[in-house]
């Protein structure tokens, strides 16, 4: 399924241009055929540099479009590697568990680093892209820059000390955190991407993060309601596969214990 969808966002368009291209070269030549033979050959030099103009636009379309996609893909799997790797939600759901500590680790004020400068560049090249492709990563940036500026709020935390008010600022980041990061993994998905053990281990960790700070079971019913649900299912059973296999090959003992 991911090659298919590789070769429809990265190959189609090249494929039923070229065959375009090779269509009306038949029709012409059929034209041409009944000619005058002293403006044949003008006709077909002519023909034949038309028809290379056209495969060359379409195989720098094709290029440009395949160059987009790997690197908005590679950076919202860097972004997600990342923050996956500095446990980002694990000190959110620690400081919502313990308002009145404070913002500590990286759950705190906003940083100011840009992650934002490549999709603000990219304004003419990612209108090339199929329609599920372009919604889905101007989705992840979007809820990525709202749950930063959610982030801010913790700035004036020394006026707000009401545990209730704090956890609800930590909510609102969580959420919209987690919206980016689903958003994100939507992007991979239709970009024909291919997901890893630690991909799978992030989406648990959203899930539990999203359940602690909100209700139990909402996640599932988020993921359930949702416009890519189909996607999302997808994902989810690959990683509760994964998971199962993996404590399969966890010796009894130890599972035991």
């Amino acid at each position: 399924m991911r090659t298919l969808r590789r070769l429809a966002l990265n190959r189609w368009d090249l494929g039923l241009g070229l065959v375009a291209i090779l269509v009306a070269t038949v029709a012409f030549a059929w034209f041409v055929r009944a000619a005058d033979p002293s403006i044949r050959s003008a006709l077909i030099a002519g023909w034949i540099a038309v028809a290379l103009a056209c495969a060359g636009g379409i195989i720098r379309l094709t290029a440009t479009r395949q160059g987009s996609i790997r690197l908005f893909s590679s950076e919202i799997r860097a972004l997600q590697f990342g923050l996956h790797s500095m446990d980002m939600l694990g000190f959110w759901r620690a400081l919502h568990a313990d308002p009145a500590a404070g913002a500590g680790g990286f759950a705190d004020v906003a940083r100011k680093e840009s992650y934002f400068a490549f999709i603000h560049a990219s304004g003419a090249t990612i209108g090339n892209l199929h329609p599920d492709v372009v919604e889905s990563t101007v989705r992840f940036y979007t809820y990525l820059k709202m749950s930063r500026d959610a982030a801010d709020s913790l700035g004036g935390w020394d006026k707000v000390t009401d545990p209730v008010a704090r956890r609800a600022h930590i909510r609102y980041v969580v959420i919209l955190l987690a919206q980016s990061m689903l958003w994100g993994f939507i992007a991979r998905w239709h970009m024909g991407a291919a997901f890893r053990p630690d991909d799978y281990a992030f989406l648990a960790e959203i899930e539990k993060a999203y359940d602690e700070v909100t209700v139990s079971g909402t996640f599932h019913m988020l993921c359930g309601g949702h416009q890519q649900r189909a996607v999302l299912t997808a994902l989810r059973e690959e990683a509760a596969r994964l998971s199962s296999v993996q404590l399969s090959a966890v010796p009894d003992k130890i599972v035991r214990e």
